[in-house]
């Protein structure tokens, strides 16, 4: 096995922590082919985007190139969980923790 550079995501989102990882389809425009993290800038979540080359806040106007200044603000135990869209579009939430 060995390690290789990934350019894209095409339409998926990537959702990584220390003790769970989870890749999806993109449920909204503008979430695909980012990373997102259990890390915070203030009190902003964080995401890599694949398009730019830089993390940027969920909320506010926050880009960089580089991880600096993040804060770990959850548990490392962090769990992600997944909203499952119905036929008639209600959402159920699964936890994702393996």
């Amino acid at each position: 096995m060995e390690w290789q550079d990934v350019q894209s995501l095409g339409n998926k989102m990537l959702f990584l922590s220390h003790g769970a990882s989870l890749l999806v389809e993109a449920v909204k425009e503008g979430m695909a082919n980012k990373i997102y993290f259990p890390n915070f800038h203030g009190e902003n979540g964080v995401f890599y985007s694949l398009d730019t080359g830089k993390y940027h806040s969920i909320v506010g106007n926050y880009s960089s190139t580089t991880p600096f200044n993040f804060v770990e603000q959850v548990s490392s135990t962090c769990t992600w969980i997944e909203a499952i869209y119905d036929d008639d579009h209600t959402t159920t939430g699964v936890f994702q923790d393996w």
